[in-house]
């Protein structure tokens, strides 16, 4: 996370809707994905729900919204029981991304959805209503040595 006085520039994924309001409402705990994420853990990421599956690359959605921050704290083999009990088909060599740490974004925040991680301005943020702002930018400042 990236931040000055107007713009905060984030690491932000997205997923298709409704998935992101599953994962704020717990129902959700994994996020499934053929690729691994930069780093373990990966904090602070802003999960943006959209309504396109974004299949091409350079592909996008104009009407994404940012919902919320997660970490990623560990990522496993998805399993096929795993599939079973999240009632969706097994696709061999796929993983769990562990998600924790869900903070909701709210409001959300309209923005670009876009494949892979990528970063985004969400200057909105200063509008949010959670104490929870201070503290993701208090542990990045302190992470990245800001001043």
């Amino acid at each position: 996370m990236t931040g000055n006085n107007s713009v905060l520039i984030v690491n932000a994924l997205s997923i298709v809707s409704p998935s992101v309001q599953n994962i704020v409402a717990g129902k959700k705990v994994v996020e499934i994905r053929s690729w691994l994420p930069p780093e373990i853990p990966f904090l602070d990421l802003v999960l943006v729900e959209n309504e396109i599956y974004l299949t091409e690359e350079g592909q996008e959605d104009p009407n994404g919204l940012a919902r919320a921050i997660v970490d990623i704290t560990g990522v496993h083999e998805w399993t096929p029981e795993e599939a079973e009990s999240q009632g969706i088909e097994w696709i061999p060599n796929y993983l769990c991304w562990e998600l924790s740490n869900v903070r909701r974004m709210e409001p959300p925040i309209p923005c670009v959805a876009r494949r892979k991680i990528y970063r985004i301005n969400i200057s909105g943020l200063s509008t949010f209503k959670l104490s929870v702002y201070s503290f993701v930018v208090g542990r990045f400042i302190a992470r990245h040595n800001v001043r």
